[in-house]
C-alpha cells in the first residue's frame, strides 16, 4: 500500500510537472495512471479536468470535476474550476452557481470573484459583473486582469471614461506596453469623444483594430462617422495640395 500512495505521488506529481509546461496530453495520461491506483483521490480528477479544460475537452473536465467534488465536496478551487469549464460551454448560470460555492468555501478567492464577474458579464448583469470585479481588485489591488476586464465591461455599458481608467491602470501594473491595452484605450477614447473626438485621433480605421472587444465594432453609426470623418479630410488635404499646385509660379 505505501509503495502504491509513492506511485500515485509520482505520476501526480509527473501530471504537474507537464501542465505546468503546457503539455496537457501528457498531464492527463499521468492523471490517468494515478486514478487508475487510487480511484478514490479527488486529487487525480481535479487536475485530470484541469487538463482536460485546456484540451478543449469541457465536457470531459465538468465529468472529472463532479468527481472530483463527490470526493471531497470542500475544495473551493474545484467549484471555480468546473465554473470555468461551464462557462466554455456557455452554461453561464451554471458557472455562476458554481463560484458561489467557491466563494462560500474561500470568500478572498480572487480568481473566483473574477471569474463570476466575466460570467455575470455574459448574462447581461454589469452591476453585478463589476461588482465582483471591484472585490477581486479589493483584494488583489496589484491584478492587471481584474483591471482589464473590468475595464472592458464599463466599456460594454457606455462608462468609457472608467474604462480608460481602468485600462491604463491595467497597463501600467503589467509594466510593459500591450497593443491590447492601447488599441482598446484608444477605442475607448474614440467613444467618449464621439465625432468630435474622431478628429483629434489618429488616423485608423476602429474596423482595423484586431485587440479591441468585439461589441465595439458593433458601433455602426460612430464607424461611419469616423470614415466620414477621414474622408472630409483627406478632400480638404487634396484641395490644400490643388492651392499650392495652382498658387506655383508657372
Amino acid at each position: 500500500m505505501e509503495e502504491q500512495q509513492k506511485k500515485v505521488k509520482e505520476y501526480i506529481d509527473a501530471g504537474l510537472a507537464a501542465r505546468d509546461a503546457n503539455n496537457f496530453e501528457d498531464a492527463k495520461n499521468y492523471f490517468n495512471k494515478a486514478i487508475e491506483l487510487k480511484p478514490n483521490d479527488a486529487t487525480g480528477y481535479d487536475s485530470r479536468g484541469f487538463a482536460k479544460l485546456n484540451l478543449n475537452n469541457y465536457i470531459g473536465a465538468v465529468k472529472d470535476y463532479n468527481i472530483a467534488i463527490e470526493l471531497d465536496p470542500n475544495y473551493a478551487g474545484t467549484y471555480n474550476s468546473r465554473g470555468v469549464a461551464k462557462s466554455c460551454l456557455n452554461e453561464y448560470k451554471g458557472a455562476v452557481k458554481d463560484y458561489n460555492i467557491a466563494i462560500e468555501l474561500d470568500p478572498e478567492c480572487v480568481i473566483a470573484y473574477e471569474n463570476r464577474g466575466i460570467a455575470k458579464r455574459e448574462l447581461g448583469d454589469y452591476e453585478g459583473a463589476i461588482r465582483d470585479l471591484n472585490k477581486a481588485i479589493e483584494l488583489a489591488p496589484d491584478y492587471a486582469g481584474a483591471y482589464k476586464n473590468r475595464g472592458e465591461i464599463k466599456g460594454e455599458s457606455g462608462d468609457y471614461k472608467g474604462a480608460i481608467e481602468d485600462m491604463k491602470k491595467a497597463l501600467k501594473l503589467e509594466g510593459f506596453s500591450d497593443d491590447a491595452y492601447t488599441d482598446c484605450i484608444e477605442s475607448y477614447e474614440l467613444l467618449l469623444n464621439g465625432y468630435d473626438g474622431a478628429r483629434k485621433v489618429k488616423k485608423r480605421k476602429v474596423r482595423e483594430l484586431d485587440n479591441i472587444p468585439s461589441w465595439i465594432n458593433d458601433d455602426n453609426v460612430l464607424i461611419n462617422d469616423y470614415d466620414d470623418t477621414r474622408e472630409e479630410e483627406e478632400e480638404e488635404e487634396k484641395e490644400k495640395k490643388d492651392t499650392k499646385f495652382n498658387d506655383l509660379p508657372f
